[in-house]
């Protein structure tokens, strides 16, 4: 399947440098947090009634223990999603303007600036597209949204989501409402990866995996 020509999911630190650096005018800093209540919950306890050093210093070691949380329920969408499918479309668009005479990467020139020949002024149409019945797929719209909205406008983003016909009305309305074009496809994986790979093969779209995407991963 085309959707499956990914790239290999190893990334570096300088990627996720470089994802943090790219999508920051767009995301939320969500917090880290921590919570008492929960932390006493895991200082473990110790029946054992000797003086072992090993022994004090493991409950030493229990007594400090403490957990962290990443509060992604406030980000942008209300998920880490977010974060991957922006640094994976504004990515795309950097590899656009680097190379604009590209076309096998969902660009479609605007036609409708013929009586323009400033290139300065000029807009193109970058298609993409996923399969996802929730998080990603809002994600992806707003992305879409967003990143329509940089280089001075000349790049239009159009997302198109194929989500399964059993996937929450909440997340259906997001995806809407973030611009979204939603294809809907009986409740399978095999429905999902089929109707993406007819979308890509008939509209020239840019596949963005859920997961298995490099740029993906290096946001989330």
């Amino acid at each position: 399947m085309k959707q499956q020509q990914q790239q290999q999911h190893c990334i570096t630190l300088e990627d996720v440098q470089k994802a943090a650096e790219r999508i920051q005018k767009f995301r939320n800093k969500t917090p880290v947090l921590t919570s008492t209540s929960i932390n006493q919950l895991c200082l473990g306890t110790n029946n054992n009634n000797n003086d072992d050093d090993d022994d004090e210093e493991d409950d030493n070691h229990h007594h400090h223990r403490q957990l962290f949380f990443k509060i992604e329920a406030m980000q942008r969408t209300g998920s880490f999603k977010f974060r991957g499918a922006l640094n994976a479309t504004l990515h795309l668009l950097e590899t656009n303007d680097d190379d604009d005479t590209n076309t096998n990467d969902g660009i479609i020139p605007n036609n409708n600036n013929n009586n323009n020949n400033n290139n300065s002024t000029r807009t193109s149409i970058t298609n993409v597209v996923t399969h996802s019945s929730g998080n990603h797929a809002a994600a992806l719209a707003l992305a879409a949204q967003l990143a329509s909205t940089t280089n001075n406008n000349k790049n239009s983003v159009h997302a198109t989501i194929v989500m399964p016909r059993n996937a929450p009305q909440t997340k259906i309305n997001g995806v809407r409402g973030f611009g979204g074009t939603i294809v809907m496809v009986d409740s399978t994986n095999e429905a999902r990866e089929e109707e993406a790979d007819r979308i890509v093969e008939e509209t020239g779209a840019v596949f963005i995996h859920p997961s298995e995407n490099v740029r993906v991963i290096a946001g989330q």
